[in-house]
């Protein structure tokens, strides 16, 4: 289910605001703390800001949440290859 926040958040980020679009994440991780989607947006703006351990540890959050989710994954080894991290 998307919410405002998340909706506001992506326009944002797609505007280059990416600590605002974090923020308005936040704000929709408040209104659904299950959500992995969220974690997953919110780790892909940290990615695209180059600031990796943030965005690892909200992939991570998102699996804990749903261990399902593929793409989480796939965002986790993309990371991972492009530190040149094979461990």
């Amino acid at each position: 289910m998307l919410t405002n926040y998340q909706i506001l958040g992506d326009i944002l980020r797609k505007h280059g605001q990416h600590q605002v679009a974090i923020d308005y994440y936040h704000n929709s991780w408040k209104i659904f703390p299950k959500n992995e989607l969220i974690y997953g947006l919110i780790g892909d703006t940290y990615r695209e800001i180059k600031q990796f351990n943030e965005a690892i540890d909200y992939y991570e959050k998102g699996i804990e949440l749903n261990p399902d989710t593929v793409w989480l994954y796939i965002r986790l080894a993309e990371i991972f290859r492009d530190q040149g991290n094979w461990e």
